[in-house]
């Protein structure tokens, strides 16, 4: 007896499944997407200081910007600077020195600047706005040299009174602060992508000069503001 087995044939019909990318590679696109290059700038500020008797400007800062961002809006910079201050009034020297005629006379001498020059480099912290930017931050100053006129004067209590004028040029520097801090605040203005101005006020909490010779403090300006422009080359 001779038996015959059917069969039977399914057809099966395999589904295309989806690609599905590794949770690494994820996470490294991710991860580049988050970075962001630095951008520089060029940078001049024209100082101001309106209590100046004689002239409001008080200087000229030339710098160049490095700006980290901290994220879509906060930003962090430095900026290395040339710091140049005109129209100063202060003494970095004073000495005495007794003549002697028909009356033995005292006189008093004293070296004051008239411009001095910084290594200045301001560290600051910003958030943007839009087109509005605020700025935080401290700048370290380091006191390259400073010019000024030899005088003969008197002092009374903080009044110094010039005699005479002598001799004019570079002065000694070494009774003054070599190194001084200054706070600032300031307001930017994106007029283009690659420009912006803004104002800035600073303050000097310490101090520059030395005393008088009567242990007398000088008077020292520690407000004053700044008109900036800034220019992104990248």
């Amino acid at each position: 007896m001779v038996t015959s087995i059917a069969t039977l044939t399914i057809p099966v019909e395999y589904a295309e499944l989806p690609a599905i990318d590794l949770p690494e590679k994820k996470f490294a696109l991710t991860f580049r997407n988050k970075r962001r290059p630095l951008r520089y700038a060029w940078s001049a500020t024209l100082l101001i200081n309106p209590a100046l008797s004689n002239s409001p400007v008080q200087g000229l800062q030339l710098g160049f910007n490095v700006e980290k961002p901290l994220g879509t809006k906060w930003y962090l910079g430095a900026s290395p600077s040339f710091h140049m201050r005109v129209n100063e009034r202060g003494y970095s020297k004073f000495g005495s020195h007794t003549s002697f005629g028909f009356a033995a006379r005292e006189e008093t001498y004293g070296l004051q600047a008239n411009s001095l020059q910084f290594l200045r480099t301001p560290i600051y912290i910003a958030r943007s706005y839009g087109k509005h930017h605020l700025d935080l931050g401290v700048a370290i100053d380091l006191l390259l040299g400073a010019r000024g006129v030899l005088r003969e004067v008197t002092i009374q209590d903080k009044d110094v009174e010039v005699v005479e004028s002598l001799e004019s040029g570079w002065i000694s520097t070494a009774d003054m602060q070599s190194l001084t801090t200054e706070l600032f605040v300031g307001y930017k203005f994106q007029v283009q992508p690659n420009l912006k101005t803004g104002i800035t006020f600073f303050y000097n909490p310490g101090r520059l000069y030395p005393g008088l010779p009567n242990s007398q403090g000088q008077i020292f300006h520690k407000w004053y503001m700044g008109l900036q422009a800034i220019y992104y080359v990248k």
